[in-house]
């Protein structure tokens, strides 16, 4: 029943998720009230909340799942609810303390209140929220489109999911935290670099990347935690400079989106809905429409356009001198350059599940030709897993993100027995107990 289905997520996931996304305004409303700097007492909230979520991506992947299974890690996770509803409440019951008046900034403070006050004209009042809902559909594209890669190279594990999400989040915490310092020195989104590294980061996908982690699992006698923390660190370094780029435009746009004549926790408020929205279909986008339909470098490709066109805008719409619209759009076709010059990916390595079979590779053999030997007849990237077949020396096999799960030689015993076992049960009377 699709509708009880849907009806069930929606009070499992969204009602919880409505619940946790209404407490950043309620946190900016009471936070920076009295504040002279609205929008930098925002971006700390922002970075501390992103801290916490890149903690809990790493715990809850690595430690707690394992540790405690998945029913106590989400019993864990609905006590940290508690404990910030019970803090929450502790905070209200407490007398409330008058709003500190703003003083007049004076020196380099009154120069950073008038480029955060100026920064954005009226006219262009929209341009905060459209490059942030730009940035936060990149950023889910980006996420989910590196955690299949890691699939097909680290393995189609938990670990390759909580890396690719804790390295995302803990870019926009690192990416979050500098704009926060920032904020009143420059008004410029860096959407431009985060399309640039991004592009060059997703080149070395299909190709380099596969081959590294092939070596490293070939030629280590480590064992298999000191490789899962080699992969975590790979991870890192590919996705999280690509983040914090995305998490530096979050505070950089809150400082755009300053208005001394609205209320701050109203306007961070809308400008963080819209980044959420864009999330969310960055999300829905990449599961259900780019990866199944154009495949994952096409998608890799989208995320770099949306931050080319997030940087145009700024470009183009911006209050900025010649110069910098000139050295801007520049960096921004830097993207396209890369897009055009980088090699395709190789399907044959991608689908050889280097993570599993590398370590059979004999030292005397040439790695990369015995992993990609035989004749690829087959490779599609689904909507959550890559599919391939190949032929070699007369076996025909079919592997589901590099993994081996079928084939008309040696296992063919095992998928038989799959297959007599219900019919067993029908005949003898087992089939409860299967």
């Amino acid at each position: 029943f699709p509708i009880i289905r849907v009806a069930a997520c929606l009070l499992m996931v969204f009602v919880p998720a409505l619940a946790l996304g209404a407490t950043f305004p309620v946190a900016i409303r009471w936070f920076s009230a009295g504040s002279a700097h609205p929008a930098r007492q925002g971006s700390t909230l922002y970075f501390l909340n992103t801290v916490g979520a890149a903690a809990g991506a790493l715990l809850a992947g690595f430690v707690f799942i394992p540790q405690l299974g998945i029913a106590r890690t989400t019993y864990l996770g609905m006590a940290a609810s508690l404990v910030a509803a019970a803090c929450v409440f502790v905070i209200l019951r407490a007398p409330d303390a008058p709003p500190a008046p703003a003083s007049a900034p004076t020196g380099k403070k009154r120069r950073a209140a008038v480029v955060v006050a100026d920064a954005v004209s009226p006219d262009r009042a929209w341009l905060p929220a459209v490059v942030l809902g730009l940035s936060g559909f990149a950023s889910l594209v980006h996420e989910i489109a590196w955690t299949r890669i890691l699939s097909l190279v680290l393995g189609p594990t938990t670990y390759a999911f909580a890396a690719a999400l804790a390295a995302v989040i803990a870019g926009v915490a690192l990416g979050s935290g500098a704009g926060a310092w920032i904020v009143a020195r420059t008004r410029r989104p860096a959407a431009w670099l985060a399309a640039v590294i991004t592009s060059w980061t997703y080149s070395l996908a299909g190709n380099q990347i596969p081959m590294i982690v092939a070596r490293q699992v070939a030629g280590s006698s480590s064992v298999f935690d000191q490789l899962l923390a080699q992969g975590a660190l790979m991870t890192a370094a590919l996705v999280v400079p690509t983040a914090a780029c995305l998490g530096a435009a979050f505070p950089l746009a809150l400082s755009l989106a300053s208005d001394p004549a609205r209320a701050a926790a109203a306007r961070f408020s809308l400008v963080y809905a819209v980044n959420t929205v864009g999330a969310v279909s960055g999300s829905l986008a990449a599961g259900f429409w780019f990866i199944p339909r154009l495949g994952l470098q096409p998608t890799l490709w989208a995320a770099s356009g949306c931050l080319v066109l997030a940087a145009l805008l700024v470009l183009i719409r911006g209050e900025m001198s010649r110069a910098m619209r000139v050295s801007g759009a520049a960096m921004a076709a830097a993207p396209a350059l890369l897009i055009v010059s980088s090699p395709p990916w190789d399907r044959e390595l991608l689908a050889s599940g280097v993570y599993m079979y590398a370590p059979y590779v004999p030292a005397d053999l040439d790695l990369a030709t015995q992993l990609k030997a035989g004749t690829l007849l087959f490779y599609r990237e689904g909507a959550s897993a890559t599919v391939s077949v190949k032929r070699l020396t007369g076996t025909t096999t079919l592997a589901v993100d590099g993994k081996t799960d079928a084939s008309n030689r040696g296992d063919m015993l095992t998928q038989k027995l799959v297959a007599h076992l219900p019919l067993l049960g029908l005949v003898v009377g087992i089939g409860g107990s299967i």
